[in-house]
């Protein structure tokens, strides 16, 4: 489904009215999100970086080991998110 671009509106009013309590956002159609953009200044918007998903635990333990023991061999991990990019 295509949303519109103005859809952060409706959210943004709807948080404000109390109609939502909070929202967890984590993919954008602008990468990373604009540092302008509302949602950064929103106390009820939290912001992930790409870290949804559906993953069930034996495999999400296994990536997870074979992280850890590639970072404790090389120092580091693929896909590391950006802080400097905020995301």
């Amino acid at each position: 489904m295509l949303i519109s671009a103005g859809w952060y509106n409706d959210l943004l009013s709807a948080l404000e009215s109390g109609q939502i309590a909070n929202a967890t956002l984590d993919v954008f159609h602008i990468e990373p999100l604009p540092t302008e953009h509302p949602f950064w200044r929103n106390a009820k918007i939290t912001i992930t970086p790409h870290i949804s998903s559906m993953i069930d635990a034996p495999t999400g333990s296994k990536i997870i080991a074979t992280n850890i023991r590639f970072f404790e061999k090389n120092g580091t991990v693929a896909d590391v998110a950006d802080a400097e990019r905020e995301y």
